[in-house]
C-alpha cells in the first residue's frame, strides 16, 4: 500500500508541525493576580494580555454595568437636548427673545448646546469605534 504513495508525500508526513517561538516568564503570586485581573478587565486571555502589553499595544478596559448605564444616560440626555435645540431652531428671533429675555444669554445658550450636542456625539462615536476596533 505504501508503495503507491509518492516519495514527496512520505516526506510531507514525516515533517513536524512548526511551533511558534515561546518565551517563559515567572511572576510573583501578586503580579500573577494583577495580570489575571487586568486581562479580565480587558476581556482577553492572560497570554494575549501579556503579548499585547509586552509589545506596547493599546489595551482597552471593558465598561462595567455602571459605566454602560452612564453612557446610555448620556445618549438620552443628548437626545433631549437635540429635541429642545431643534424646537427652538424653528422659532423667530422675537419668539426666542420672549423665551430668554436676554439676547446675549440666548446666543450663548444656543452656542453651548450646539457644542454639547456635537461633543456628546463625538464621545458616542468614540465608544462605538472602541467596540469595533478595540478589545
Amino acid at each position: 500500500m505504501d508503495s503507491n504513495i509518492k516519495p514527496e508525500a512520505k516526506v510531507a508526513k514525516k515533517k513536524k508541525k512548526v511551533r511558534n517561538p515561546r518565551i517563559t516568564v515567572c511572576y510573583s503570586p501578586e503580579d500573577y493576580a494583577t495580570i489575571l485581573e487586568e486581562s479580565t478587565k480587558a476581556g482577553i486571555k492572560k497570554s494575549q494580555y501579556i503579548h499585547d502589553k509586552s509589545l506596547e499595544i493599546m489595551l482597552y478596559q471593558l465598561m462595567n454595568d455602571e459605566q454602560t448605564k452612564a453612557l446610555i444616560s448620556l445618549g438620552d440626555v443628548r437626545s433631549e437636548l437635540v429635541h429642545i435645540h431643534n424646537a427652538l431652531g424653528g422659532k423667530t428671533q422675537e419668539e426666542l427673545l420672549s423665551y430668554f429675555h436676554d439676547a446675549e444669554f440666548m446666543n450663548n445658550w444656543i452656542e453651548a448646546t450646539t457644542y454639547l450636542i456635537r461633543r456628546w456625539g463625538d464621545i458616542q462615536d468614540h465608544f462605538k469605534y472602541l467596540q469595533t476596533h478595540g478589545r
